[in-house]
């Protein structure tokens, strides 16, 4: 079983050592659509040694509400965010979209996860803006995540461009040891900024897909 350590820029920097990886919301799929409740996520796993290893830990919305309902109310429409265990206790928020960072003090992030069994050719069904976290392991896995959306969600050019959080300048202009854009958010900007007004989900089919010239 692998040990990660995070570390979180700025001034609480007491995330724990954890024995799964970071929980949190997808970061693309919200910054480019926002929040969507018909937009779900067939998660599929194809080779997986181990129904007990390598899967998703989750965190399920109604165990959320009642041990936070700050924390739900902060999640539950929204998404690229991430939560972190404390040394000291308690469960750090950081919204990589709104800037915002929320400290609960009364939630221990092993209280409400969940780590559903599962195995080759099962399927978790979930809400895009599901918080997740990649179950740690030596094991091997390869699975498939099918997206489905809307095609007529709209797409807000100003939305798509107009934050300037870290991880929002790091898919639009890349980063230190990456410095390549983003290569699926970087086409999705591009691309709204070319239709200022009026541009849908299913209209971006063709950038994402590599169809469009």
């Amino acid at each position: 079983m692998a040990i990660i350590t995070c570390h979180i820029p700025g001034p609480t920097t007491d995330i724990a050592t954890s024995k799964y990886l970071t929980f949190h919301q997808d970061h693309d799929h919200f910054f480019v659509t926002e929040y969507n409740r018909t937009h779900l996520n067939y998660w599929i796993p194809l080779v997986k040694p181990s129904r007990t290893e390598a899967g998703l830990r989750l965190i399920p919305w109604d165990r959320l509400a009642e041990k936070s309902p700050r924390l739900f109310n902060l999640c539950r429409r929204s998404g690229a965010s991430s939560l972190h265990s404390l040394r000291d206790g308690g469960t750090l928020y950081i919204s990589d979209w709104s800037g915002v960072h929320w400290h609960e003090e009364n939630l221990e992030i092993e209280e409400v996860m969940e780590t559903p069994e599962v195995g080759p050719g099962d399927l978790l069904l979930l809400r895009v803006n599901t918080i997740h976290a990649t179950q740690t392991t030596d094991d091997r896995r390869l699975a498939v995540s099918l997206r489905t959306c809307d095609p007529e969600t709209p797409i807000d050019w100003h939305r798509v461009a107009g934050s300037s959080t870290m991880a929002m300048m790091q898919r639009l202009g890349g980063f230190k040891g990456n410095p390549a854009p983003n290569k699926l958010f970087y086409p999705v900007f591009q691309a709204t900024q070319e239709n200022d007004f009026g541009i849908t989900l299913g209209d971006l089919v063709p950038t994402l897909t590599g169809e469009r010239e």
